[in-house]
């Protein structure tokens, strides 16, 4: 696997066996959206700023 460009600010990879290549995610951890979102007073506009997301995932994840 290497480092194959940027496209709209996202590091995409290309694998060296099979050649597809694919952007790396993260997945957002629910507990801590959650605790931001309750402890931390933060809007869902906040916290899908910090963690660079739209905010409908963020509502998705608080209903959950």
């Amino acid at each position: 696997m290497r480092k194959y460009g940027v496209r709209n600010n996202i590091q995409r990879y290309k694998c060296n066996v099979c050649n597809k290549t694919f952007i790396s995610k993260k997945k957002l951890d629910p507990i801590k959206i959650w605790s931001d979102y309750t402890f931390g007073k933060q809007t869902y506009k906040q916290l899908a700023d910090k963690y660079h997301c739209s905010v409908r995932t963020i509502q998705r994840y608080i209903l959950k």
